[in-house]
């Protein structure tokens, strides 16, 4: 659950100020989302894996 709301606070930190700066955009909007998507997925990997490996 910590790890579960830590992924989540690293996301919310990376797309907020992204969001509140370029809120009236279409296209930065959709690049934003997939920057989001990348930033998550190299957040959330290196821990899952790691869990993995620790247990």
């Amino acid at each position: 659950m910590r790890n579960r709301l830590l992924e989540l606070g690293a996301a919310g930190l990376i797309t907020l100020p992204g969001i509140l700066v370029i809120s009236n955009s279409i296209p930065q909007i959709a690049f934003l989302s997939v920057s989001t998507l990348a930033a998550y997925a190299l957040v959330c990997l290196p821990v899952r894996s790691n869990a993995r490996k620790s247990s």
